[in-house]
């Protein structure tokens, strides 16, 4: 990714519009990541259930990737 792309890449992130490709491969994580920017805090989740989304999200993968 070039420096041009990246630098679109963060001012869309601040405006809540995420990359698509990233949003195609971790819609769990692009839900978290946009409720993380959002521009209202009492909308930001706090740090324990975001630990919690996280884990939860990382443990679903890797049961999944097990029963493959």
């Amino acid at each position: 990714m070039t420096v041009m792309e990246q630098t679109h890449a963060i001012n869309q992130s601040k405006k809540g519009i995420l990359p698509e490709k990233f949003e195609k491969e971790h819609p769990h994580l692009s839900s978290i990541v946009k409720k993380m920017l959002s521009k209202d805090p009492t909308e930001r989740p706090l740090l324990k259930v975001l630990f919690k989304k996280i884990i939860h999200t990382h443990l679903s993968l890797l049961y999944k990737g097990n029963r493959s």
